[in-house]
């Protein structure tokens, strides 16, 4: 946070002096978060190896979340290793699928 209110502070002094920008303005620093959503293929691939928690509109043998390292991904679903069991998950199943942070 430390880091992005310096960098917003130089960067606002810039914009002052060199951009021409008419009347007051604010400058916003965001972040998807350390627990970023996951939606497409493309996301999931970035993720390879990394700890997902997973939660489903309708159940895979009788469940509905999963959490889990990311082994592969592809156009059509992901394959979480859970409890050292690959589990394979159509992407159309997922409601909703989120990054864990920090599980090591």
């Amino acid at each position: 946070v430390d880091d992005c209110a310096v960098v917003s502070n130089r960067l606002s002094t810039l914009l002052d002096v060199e951009a021409q920008i008419a009347g007051s303005y604010m400058l916003e620093v965001s972040s998807p978060g350390m627990d970023r959503l996951l939606f497409s293929a493309e996301q999931y691939e970035r993720y390879l190896g990394k700890w997902i928690d997973v939660r489903l509109h309708r159940a895979i043998n009788g469940t509905k979340h999963f959490k889990g390292s990311l082994a592969t991904c592809s156009a059509d679903a992901i394959c979480l290793e859970v409890e050292n069991e690959p589990q394979v998950i159509p992407l159309t199943r997922i409601r909703t699928a989120r990054l864990i942070p920090s599980v090591e």
